[in-house]
């Protein structure tokens, strides 16, 4: 393989990992579904959110020799 070629391939969209013959540019997304991404991305950010709170807090109140 050349160096063009080498280029090319990385140039072009991975057709072998389509498969079934799918576009996915055209297979049409309905707003339930964009709604429930919506949703678990938010339950995931506020668990995120809360572990860092709980951690501060930890942190906190070790710093100030509480609960030693």
């Amino acid at each position: 393989m050349t160096d063009d070629q080498d280029l090319n391939s990385l140039a072009e969209p991975d057709r072998a990992a389509n498969s079934e013959g799918i576009d996915f540019e055209t297979v049409p997304t309905t707003a339930a579904d964009v709604e429930s991404a919506g949703r678990s991305c938010m339950a995931i950010i506020v668990i995120l959110g809360l572990i860092v709170l709980v951690l501060a807090l930890w942190l906190t109140l070790r710093s100030f020799g509480v609960g030693s």
